[in-house]
């Protein structure tokens, strides 16, 4: 990984990983062994034919409901 972030990856909590396998930037791998490191609770959303910016409607529809999902289950007042 260009950046690495994997030493710091332990110490974070709720983390939600949204990448594409067509993504030109960033390979999806890295989203994959983020996920993997990462403690509970996690998630990790790969879109098939996703690219860097997301650029696709569904795929941004989809983020937008499951980050909004996530952002209730996880982080919501009440869930803390």
């Amino acid at each position: 990984m260009l950046f690495d972030i994997t030493k710091n990856i332990t110490s974070l909590k709720n983390i939600y990983i949204v990448h594409g396998k067509n993504d030109e930037t960033v390979p999806y791998e890295n989203a994959e062994k983020i996920y993997l490191m990462a403690t509970k609770p996690k998630a990790l959303k790969i879109f098939d034919k996703g690219d860097h910016k997301l650029s696709c409607k569904k795929h941004q529809e989809i983020f937008s409901a499951e980050t909004v999902n996530w952002f209730v289950k996880f982080l919501h007042p009440s869930a803390l």
